[in-house]
């Protein structure tokens, strides 16, 4: 049995959004969830970012760090990590079969267990039996009713930026988004936060103290950023000097900063040297998120889904020097295509539709029904490799060409660059 393809399967809930299920599953498998050290992550951006300088710093600083990212971009291993490598595919075949009749017993008293859900308690068990010592956990969705979202003492909690998306789950207002992201807060574990708008931060404010959780945040004028280009951010804060990261655009400054923050303060449980930290911040990678892939002509992949998202890269390509812009974009039906594609499209000189390998995409006439009025250079090509081989045909050396849109995209036009330059 191909027990992956039975787990993609399984879907979204059949009903409202609740945690029964998933504790119900994880019950069954011994409450993992419990029995290891957590660092639990949520926001709308920059989640990836500060992941990676979590776990390149542990990773370096020889502790065993576990991590569950979604979505994943470099095929569906990339998920669950030990010190930066994937799960084997034996593995992970050989956990879901374990999960595969406790999740039947479960549907035969009525309580469905989603996708998500069954890849969250899987990735606790596989921490919890690999012995760990902390595991970076990273919100799929929201977070109250998040899969993840099943532990009862974390280590710590961290949110990231918040701003608009998934708003038919998460609702219309920042108040309402900070609430679902809130959830993750609990009792008496520390939070750490990005700085927020004032709205969300009021939000977050009031679940903590609710909660009786010490909140640790900094500010944006607490980070000097000595040089920001094309190589990278070197910057200045608090106690560190001289941190370079090689992740491009000012945003991954202020990502690195709270990354900082929160191993200042992980210092009382693990041993961090100040100078393999600085080492890591500066070696640290992030797939598909501002990714520079080859050079003459330039190509850039980037995920951004939301408006938050789209103005951080609109700022980094400002970074560069090129003749022409060609853009390859699609992005999901429920996305706000219009919105964050009409910050960056009337920029490029040609610009390439396709579709996502996604049951949730949208068609290359629906986005051109959307976007004709943009601009008169618009290729509409559904097939994603051709699409890729277009825009590559398109450039001259002295171009560049950015594919954004969606991580989903990502994953197929990371692989044709592979495969093609």
């Amino acid at each position: 049995m191909d027990y992956i393809n039975w787990m993609l399967d399984r879907g979204d809930p059949q009903g409202g959004y609740s945690l029964d299920n998933v504790k119900a599953l994880l019950n069954l498998l011994g409450n993992p969830q419990d029995k290891i050290k957590i660092l639990h992550v949520a926001g709308t951006n920059g989640k990836g970012s500060l992941l990676n300088y979590l776990s390149t710093t542990l990773t370096n600083s020889n502790i065993k760090c576990g991590e569950f990212i979604s979505p994943y971009v470099d095929g569906i291993c990339e998920a669950v990590k030990i010190n930066n490598e994937y799960i084997s595919l034996e593995d992970f075949t050989a956990y879901l079969e374990r999960i595969y009749e406790l999740v039947l017993q479960l549907d035969s008293k009525g309580m469905y267990v989603t996708t998500f859900e069954i890849f969250s308690a899987m990735s606790y068990l596989y921490f919890y039996e690999q012995r760990v010592d902390i595991a970076l956990i990273e919100v799929g969705m929201g977070g109250r009713t998040d899969g993840t979202n099943t532990m009862k003492s974390p280590l710590a909690t961290v949110i990231t930026p918040i701003s608009f998306d998934h708003v038919a789950i998460l609702g219309n207002t920042l108040e309402e988004i900070a609430y679902q992201k809130g959830g993750i807060i609990k009792e008496n574990s520390p939070l750490f936060l990005y700085p927020q708008r004032p709205e969300a931060l009021e939000v977050l404010k009031e679940i903590a103290e609710d909660k009786n959780a010490p909140i640790h945040s900094f500010t944006f004028d607490e980070v000097e950023i000595l040089r920001s280009d094309t190589g990278g951010n070197v910057f200045n804060f608090r106690n560190h000097k001289n941190v370079r990261t090689s992740l491009i655009g000012e945003h991954q400054a202020y990502n690195a900063a709270l990354a900082l923050m929160i191993l200042d303060e992980l210092r009382s449980t693990f041993e961090l040297s100040e100078e393999v930290i600085l080492k890591s911040i500066f070696e640290t990678k992030n797939i598909a998120r501002l990714e520079v892939l080859s050079q003459n002509p330039t190509l850039i992949i980037d995920g951004s889904h939301n408006l938050e998202g789209m103005e951080a890269l609109l700022k980094t390509l400002k970074l560069f020097d090129y003749d022409r812009l060609i853009v390859g974009f699609s992005m999901l039906k429920d996305k706000d295509v219009t919105h964050i594609s009409e910050k960056l499209l009337p920029l490029a000189d040609e610009i390439v539709l396709t579709e996502i390998n996604n049951p949730r995409k949208s068609s290359v006439e629906d986005l051109y029904d959307k976007l004709k009025h943009i601009s008169t250079d618009i290729h509409k090509i559904p097939h994603r490799r051709e699409a890729f081989e277009k825009t590559l045909s398109l450039a001259q050396p002295s171009d560049l060409i950015l594919w954004c849109g969606s991580l989903y995209l990502m994953a197929d036009i990371r692989k044709y660059a592979r495969e093609l330059i």
